[in-house]
């Protein structure tokens, strides 16, 4: 029985993977700038996809000065008191980015959900990141998802 090699992951192992949509753009660009990101909206637009992508990136680059990157996915599921314990914990060497849909939230409360949106206005004022809404028209996924959420809107489906 032939064992098999572990290979070291590298720059030479990642897929170098290109800025589809004008907000995939911003999202690359604005991460190069060593801005931290708050990605929402849609879903199929390559938040998430993105999101491992310039961190497995930057991890890999030996000049990066940042030791640590957090990625919070879901976050439309956390209240305005635990995503601000999460970003009071980063430290002066670390990157953030958080990605969610808010209408994809599972928080019921007027006064969490506000919380939602007050924590992103924080970050809307914050030099320090880059805050972006992606569209139905940023979908990449499929036309499948896009039709889908454009006959949800249509009808009124799942808007409370």
């Amino acid at each position: 029985m032939a064992s098999k090699k572990n290979k070291e992951i590298n720059h030479n192992n990642l897929v170098t993977i290109k800025p589809i949509t004008d907000n995939q753009k911003l999202v690359f660009n604005s991460w190069k700038k060593e801005q931290h990101q708050f990605l929402f909206g849609a879903a199929g637009t390559g938040k998430t996809f993105i999101s491992m992508y310039l961190a497995l990136q930057s991890v890999m680059d030996l000049k990066s000065k940042h030791d640590k990157l957090v990625i919070v996915d879901e976050c439309q599921n956390l209240n305005f008191h635990e995503l601000d314990t999460i970003i009071t914990r980063i430290g002066q060497d670390s990157r953030i980015i958080f990605c969610g849909d808010f209408d994809q939230t599972d928080l019921q409360r007027t006064n969490e959900i506000n919380g939602l949106f007050n924590f992103v206005k924080i970050l809307e004022e914050m030099e320090e990141f880059n805050c972006t809404e992606f569209t139905i028209g940023d979908i990449v996924r499929s036309g499948f998802i896009r039709s889908y959420l454009i006959n949800k809107i249509k009808l009124g489906i799942g808007m409370d």
